[in-house]
C-alpha cells in the first residue's frame, strides 16, 4: 500500500523543535479590527471543506486574497493582515501543505488522489518538515519563490510527486500563492493580545484606532500602508509584501527563541 503524505515527512528527522514562523490571517480591514476590538480571532461560519466552524491560518505567509478587495472604493473593506505567534495554536485542527478550499481546483495536478491523502499530522511542526524537505529556504518559502521549491518523487508515495505538480502549477506573477501555502486549521478561538499578536498591516487611515494603539504600546508591530483608490488593484500585493517582510523578521526572532 502506497505511503500517506504524513508517512512520507516521516522520514525527515532533522526539525526543529519549536516553529520557526508565525501564523497570518489576511481578511478585510473591516474584518480585523472587529477581531482586535472584540478582543479574539473566532468565526460564525461553517467551512465548506470540513463542515467546522474552523479559524484558518497560513504558516509563514499571507496568501489568502479577500473577496473582492481590489475593486473596493472604500478604505474599511481594504485588507489588512494579522501576523501571530504560532503557539497561539496549541492543537490544531488539521494541518495541510495547500489550501484546501483550493483542491477542486488542482485537476489534473491530483491525479485522483482525495483531499486526505495529503493530510498532515496535526501538528504545526510539521510544517517545518515540508519547508525543510520541498524548499531550499525559508526566504523562498515565505516570499513563494517557485525557483527554490524542489519538486520531488517519493516511489512509495506518489502523492508527493503530486503535491510537487499542486504547487508548480502556481502562476509566479499572481499575488494569490495558496497552492504553496501551508494551512493550519483551528476549532479554537485566539485571544488578541501582545502575546499572540506579533505584528499587524493594515491601511494607514485605520492605524489610530484606539485598540490597535494599545497593542502597538504593548510591543505589537503595526505595519502601515496608505490607501488610494486609484491604486486598489495592487492593495494585496502591498499588504503581502509587508507582511513577508515581517516574517522574515520575526523568523530570525522565533528561530533563537
Amino acid at each position: 500500500m502506497p505511503h500517506s503524505f504524513r508517512q512520507s515527512l516521516a522520514v525527515n528527522t532533522s526539525t526543529p523543535a519549536n516553529p520557526q514562523l508565525p501564523l497570518c490571517h489576511v481578511a478585510s480591514c473591516r474584518t480585523i479590527l472587529d477581531f482586535i476590538e472584540n478582543g479574539v480571532v473566532s468565526t460564525d461560519e461553517i467551512c465548506d471543506v470540513f463542515g467546522e466552524k474552523l479559524n484558518y491560518f497560513f504558516y509563514g505567509r499571507a496568501a489568502y486574497r479577500p473577496k473582492d478587495s481590489s475593486k473596493t472604493n472604500v478604505v474599511i473593506a481594504a485588507p489588512a493582515a494579522l501576523i501571530i505567534a504560532p503557539d497561539a495554536i496549541a492543537a490544531p485542527f488539521s494541518v495541510y501543505p495547500f489550501d484546501t478550499g483550493g483542491f477542486p481546483r488542482y485537476g489534473p495536478s491530483a491525479d485522483g488522489h482525495k483531499l486526505t491523502d495529503f493530510a498532515m499530522r496535526e501538528e504545526i511542526t510539521e510544517c517545518e518538515r515540508v519547508i525543510e524537505r520541498h524548499w531550499q529556504s525559508y526566504g523562498d518559502y515565505i516570499r513563494a519563490d517557485l525557483d527554490g521549491f524542489m519538486r520531488r518523487l517519493d516511489p512509495d508515495c506518489p502523492a508527493v510527486e503530486c503535491y510537487s505538480a499542486i504547487v508548480r502549477d502556481a502562476d509566479p506573477d499572481a499575488a494569490d500563492d495558496r497552492r504553496s501555502s501551508l494551512e493550519v486549521t483551528s476549532l479554537t478561538d485566539v485571544p488578541i493580545d501582545a502575546s499572540n499578536i506579533l505584528g499587524i498591516v493594515l491601511p494607514r487611515q485605520y492605524a489610530d484606532n484606539s485598540a490597535i494603539r494599545s497593542l502597538q504600546s504593548q510591543g505589537v508591530c503595526v505595519q502601515k500602508y496608505q490607501y488610494m483608490q486609484q491604486q486598489r488593484s495592487g492593495l494585496m500585493s502591498v499588504v503581502l509584501e509587508y507582511a513577508c517582510s515581517m516574517v522574515q523578521d520575526l523568523h530570525q526572532t522565533l528561530k533563537v527563541a
